[in-house]
């Protein structure tokens, strides 16, 4: 029954009969009105011209980081080339350049000759020639080249082989004498320097002697109190403790009439962590306005306008009732204006002073 269908006839699209209907059917339909009033609920409006707006703007346009610190890149600057700064700037450049400082010892070092009679060449010549296996075996390849007739009959071959034989048996019968009715050999391994030396060898690189030296060693530790590190250790201690750093003053009894004493006490009071947190927790959470700001000129302009208002009130009352100016003669009173800044500020300072 909501829904209640029209009959269905044919009509042609250009009658304006059918075109107005269109139109009045629009305009009428619930459902586009309740949509556009849905859409239009909780949403706020606001002037664009009004003063939150505006003071919102320019809060925002001094709170801006983007607009405060400008980017250095932004900036239109030109050097002058000749002033100290740059120069001063290319000169430590130049110097601190490892490429321009390289660049001059590479080009002197395929440059430089040394002089023949120097003694350092003299030096490495005759180093290089004692040295050289070439040189060494060229006196044996002339020898061998030019050969050598050496026989069996020779008369040096001869001399040589009976100077080897006399020799050899005096030096037999030499030792044999002097060792004659001597005892051969030693007592045991440690009379041996050779002997002795070798078991020493072997005491080290044992490794069950290695481990058993260690054991045994291990718990025991050796420091000298003159080593660099144990000083460095001992003055950084002294550096780190509160003992020395925090030095008490001495006690003492004055008479409490004395004037440094008054002088010190009054030194304390200003310099007293208590009564200045006690200041800082009373200022807490008390409001601040200041005299040129916003809220304050709004305020005052509205109390001189109704104050304004007032004026005109009266003096259109003397002029309509003669006896209105006799009542007012009798009580003659001054009248200010209670919304001033001034008189807010003074009141702000008594109650200041009453709470102190």
């Amino acid at each position: 029954e909501y829904r209640k269908r029209l009959h269905q006839y044919t009509v042609l699209p250009e009658d304006l009969r059918m075109k107005w209907a269109k139109r009045v059917h629009l305009l009428q339909s619930e459902f586009s009105y309740k949509s556009d009033l849905n859409c239009m609920k909780g949403v706020g409006w606001m002037p664009l011209r009004s003063p939150l707006i505006e003071n919102v703007k320019k809060a925002g346009e001094l709170f801006s980081e983007t607009k405060y610190r400008q980017k250095p890149n932004h900036l239109k600057f030109t050097t002058v080339t000749d002033s100290l700064d740059f120069l001063h700037a290319k000169n430590s450049y130049i110097q601190c350049n490892d490429r321009l400082y390289r660049a001059g010892h590479l080009d002197n070092m395929h440059r430089y000759t040394l002089p023949l009679d120097r003694p350092d060449l003299i030096r490495a010549r005759l180093n290089a020639l004692h040295i050289s296996d070439k040189l060494y075996k060229t006196s044996w390849e002339e020898t061998r080249a030019a050969g050598y007739d050496f026989r069996l009959d020779a008369i040096p071959f001869q001399t040589a082989k009976a100077s080897r034989e006399i020799a050899s048996d005096f030096r037999y019968k030499e030792a044999f004498l002097r060792d004659r009715g001597q005892r051969i050999g030693f007592c045991n391994a440690y009379d041996d320097p050779k002997m002795r030396h070798f078991l020493k060898m072997g005491h080290l690189q044992s490794d069950n002697q290695y481990k058993r030296d260690y054991f045994r060693n291990r718990t025991q530790f050796r420091s000298q109190t003159d080593q660099p590190g144990f000083i460095h250790a001992k003055k950084s201690q002294q550096l780190i403790s509160d003992v020395n750093y925090r030095q008490r003053l001495h006690q003492y009894t004055c008479d409490p009439e004395q004037l440094n004493i008054r002088h010190a006490k009054q030194a304390y009071k200003l310099q007293s962590d208590v009564k200045y947190k006690s200041d800082l927790n009373w200022i807490k959470g008390i409001g601040w306005t200041p005299p040129g700001s916003y809220r304050v000129e709004m305020a005052r302009r509205a109390a001189e306008l109704a104050y304004a208002q007032d004026t005109e009130c009266q003096e259109t009352q003397e002029q309509h009732d003669p006896d209105y100016e006799k009542i007012t003669e009798g009580s003659q009173q001054v009248q200010l204006n209670p919304d001033a800044a001034e008189v807010l500020q003074m009141k702000r300072r008594k109650m200041k002073l009453t709470k102190k």
